[in-house]
């Protein structure tokens, strides 16, 4: 009986490391690529590979309504409003940075590769949902191997050559909506309203047409 319960509470102890360190493994991978692509976006900004449209129109714009000027920018005369281009009321959030004169095409474009790298937390989460059963340790199917298998998921998001792409293509908001949609569907697995809410309405405030992409 106590060899019965000394080999439960190992293998409750091994379960334990392996959720704990697969979790610290996928931290890492987010970290990786928010740090790695917002030194390689600021690289390519000071390097003049960066352009008007839209890194350069959307820190004007929120630069002018900072100074009371809404959304204004010179860059497409005579078209005066970033409006004009696209509804993206995402934008808004950066205004108190401007405010406080830390706003800066640096600041968008960390925020942008950090809010994509945080897009591999969910998608995790949604695995762990549907392939728990797979995660209960057997003699064929040792729990360490299936934990650590999840990792592909996420890892394989980061990997994504269109996502890195978009990352390193100046700023745009919609780029950050993937990650907004990804935890707005976590919410909804877990039957969390308030949360799936929230997400969806941050995914629909990146484009004027995001909103289709959330009622779909």
């Amino acid at each position: 009986m106590n060899h019965q319960r000394q080999m439960i509470g190992d293998e409750q102890e091994t379960s334990f490391i392996i959720h704990h360190s697969s979790f610290i493994i996928l931290t890492l991978l987010i970290a990786v690529f928010a740090i790695f692509f917002s030194v390689l976006s600021i690289q390519q900004h000071r390097a003049f590979l960066t352009n008007g449209l839209d890194l350069g129109n959307v820190d004007q714009a929120l630069w002018n309504t900072a100074q009371g000027r809404f959304l204004q920018f010179t860059l497409m005369a005579p078209v005066e409003s970033r409006l004009a281009l696209h509804v993206e009321p995402i934008l808004l959030f950066f205004v108190p940075f401007y405010w406080l004169n830390l706003g800066r095409p640096e600041l968008l474009l960390i925020v942008q590769a950090t809010v994509v790298a945080l897009g591999a937390w969910p998608l995790y989460q949604i695995a762990l949902i549907h392939l728990a059963p797979s995660l209960s340790p057997t003699p064929n199917s040792p729990l360490s191997i299936s934990n650590y298998q999840l990792l592909i998921i996420p890892a394989a998001y980061l990997l994504l050559p269109t996502l890195q792409s978009a990352v390193l293509f100046d700023f745009h908001a919609v780029t950050m909506a993937p990650t907004f949609l990804l935890f707005a569907f976590l919410a909804l697995e877990r039957k969390q309203n308030g949360r799936f809410l929230l997400f969806a309405v941050l995914a629909m405030a990146c484009k004027e047409d995001m909103p289709l992409t959330v009622a779909m």
